[in-house]
């Protein structure tokens, strides 16, 4: 008779039983940096941004979000705070969506596609040129976070006091632009070290570096050709926005629905930027489950919560399960 060995499966650890409880905090406020190339190739691509400031107000408005949003025109340059003066569209004011939209766009190269003549809103002015979209969210996130530094009152110069920071690019332009114009050339402004001489991973590398650790997150509307990042310099502001743990949509042959279905995601980040529910393990797909005031809430954008794996953060929308300041929180799952 011919003999079988035994062989035994190597051991493994069971999946970690997790019950994490969670007090709800008021929202966590989030400041908006968006950085419009003002461009004469731009005009068709601002309109389908402004068009699509609907989706991105209304996603945020559905999850109860305190955020605001400033635009400044993408130039390399520091921008001037006071003159002729910053202001800020906030997401859960009346006309919110009217109000983004005519930041986005610059009357010049047409109005605000939801406000027509009704738009006397441009981006805010920053000498110089205006197509350096990540140079531009690197100058006014530092200029606006120096003024809080310094301890300025005016809400409209400077973030606000435990605000998390997003910022949103947007340029049909090459990476060229960003590169020759301000990084080959200067020094970060926080530790004055050189960006880099030439364009490679390590440059890429330190640029994404400023965002990690002064904790913006960035976001983009760029010209993606799919090139390997060290290859082209082309590519500066896709690949800068990844390295950094942000995201891209292409915008040169985007529709109106391809864009309106970008904000919406790009607000569903900005809310898990936000979110005080951040869980300290990663779960098992479909071991989640979430309880608010002892309530069973269902995954949805509609009306339950979005889980973020990126942040691993929760995110509430609707009025049905959201939770207000006080609510227990229970979340429990497996993890490895």
């Amino acid at each position: 008779m011919r003999d079988f060995a035994l062989y035994t499966l190597p051991n493994r650890a069971a999946p970690a039983a997790v019950c994490a409880s969670f007090t709800a905090a008021a929202p966590v406020p989030v400041d908006v940096v968006w950085s419009m190339d003002t461009s004469a190739s731009l005009t068709p691509y601002q309109a389908r941004v402004g068009r699509g400031s609907t989706n991105f107000v209304n996603r945020l408005v559905a999850v109860g979000a305190d955020a605001r949003v400033a635009v400044f025109q993408a130039s390399a340059a520091t921008p001037n705070l006071d003159t002729p003066g910053l202001t800020w569209a906030n997401v859960s004011a009346g006309g919110a969506a009217n109000a983004i939209c005519n930041r986005l766009t610059s009357n010049s190269l047409g109005t605000c596609p939801l406000t027509g003549s009704a738009d006397t809103e441009n981006p805010y002015p920053v000498s110089g040129g205006g197509e350096e979209p990540v140079a531009n969210a690197i100058e006014a996130s530092t200029a606006l976070a120096r003024r809080a530094a310094m301890g300025e009152v005016n809400p409209d110069r400077r973030f606000r006091a435990g605000a998390r920071v997003v910022t949103i690019g947007l340029t049909d332009e090459p990476g060229t632009n960003d590169w020759s114009r301000y990084f080959a050339t200067r020094s970060a402004p926080d530790t004055m070290t050189p960006w880099g001489t030439t364009w490679n991973d390590a440059t890429m590398n330190a640029i994404a570096a400023w965002f990690t650790r002064n904790q913006v997150t960035p976001y983009g509307f760029y010209r993606v050709n799919a090139v390997i990042c060290r290859v082209s310099v082309n590519e500066l502001p896709r690949c800068v926005t990844s390295a950094a743990g942000g995201a891209n949509a292409e915008i040169v042959n985007a529709t109106d629905a391809d864009v309106a279905a970008s904000l919406t995601l790009m607000a569903d980040g900005v809310a898990a930027v936000a979110s005080p529910v951040r869980l300290a393990s990663t779960p098992l797909p479909g071991t989640l489950v979430v309880r608010v005031r002892s309530l069973v809430v269902p995954p949805s954008h509609t009306d339950g919560y979005a889980y973020d794996p990126a942040r691993r953060a929760l995110v509430f929308y609707g009025l049905r399960y959201r939770p207000t300041p006080g609510d227990p929180i229970t979340v429990t799952y497996a993890a490895n």
